[in-house]
């Protein structure tokens, strides 16, 4: 799923770094992914600039871990051994959601130093409203998939609302940001479908052909 999310465009993709970054790319700066594992992603902005994306599950919540990585020839240039200084982090909370700040310090031959950011975002309420407020709305279908796996039985008014207010909402806020395109939209509904499962692919009439059935159908009505 990592992939299809890294899939959209790259307009998205350069508002998500530089609302968790501060970073100020335009929306035209060329972006490449520049590798790829099972929970993680490393993209490249412009000709050198490098940022690693990790998607985690810790006791039943959905954590984002983002790190600037800087430029490759920084690494390459940094004082052998005397890699990295950790300061301790820094930790915001909203609601029951937290981010931990940290930063990494590379040190150079003379003596100058870059410091890189990294952020971890632990989501405990599954609100997409405080996703997009993070900028992690590409991050949606996650939230989703760990949203349907910790619902209280039969709480279908509770999924409703997820994803026919809160999710509405999310999505016609990050598009009116310019966070997302119309097309992106579409995407990721279509991956949050995918990611809730076929209902057709189970037998009808249990509690998970119900809930499958309920995200289909909810997903389908939802426009922006």
């Amino acid at each position: 799923m990592l992939e299809l999310i890294f899939d959209l465009s790259s307009q998205a993709l350069i508002q998500m770094i530089n609302q968790l970054f501060h970073t100020a790319y335009s929306d035209e700066e060329k972006i490449w992914k520049e590798w790829q594992r099972a929970n993680s992603i490393g993209l490249k902005v412009g000709e050198t600039n490098r940022y690693e994306f990790q998607v985690r599950r810790l006791d039943g919540c959905t954590q984002i871990y983002a790190e600037d990585r800087g430029s490759v020839f920084a690494w390459g240039r940094s004082v052998r051994r005397s890699v990295v200084h950790i300061r301790e982090p820094q930790i915001i909370y909203f609601g029951k959601n937290h981010q931990e700040e940290y930063s990494t310090t590379l040190e150079f031959p003379d003596k100058a130093r870059v410091t890189l950011p990294t952020r971890i975002i632990t989501m405990e309420n599954y609100s997409p409203l405080r996703l997009e407020e993070c900028g992690l709305i590409l991050f949606l279908p996650f939230l989703l998939e760990g949203y349907i796996e910790n619902m209280k039985e039969d709480n279908w008014d509770g999924l409703r609302y997820f994803l026919m207010d809160e999710m509405r909402e999310a999505l016609r806020r990050a598009y009116g940001k310019g966070s997302l395109t119309a097309v992106d939209m579409q995407k990721l509904k279509q991956i949050c479908r995918k990611r809730s499962g076929n209902p057709t692919e189970i037998k009808s009439g249990c509690r998970i052909w119900e809930c499958r059935h309920s995200c289909w159908t909810h997903l389908t009505q939802i426009s922006v």
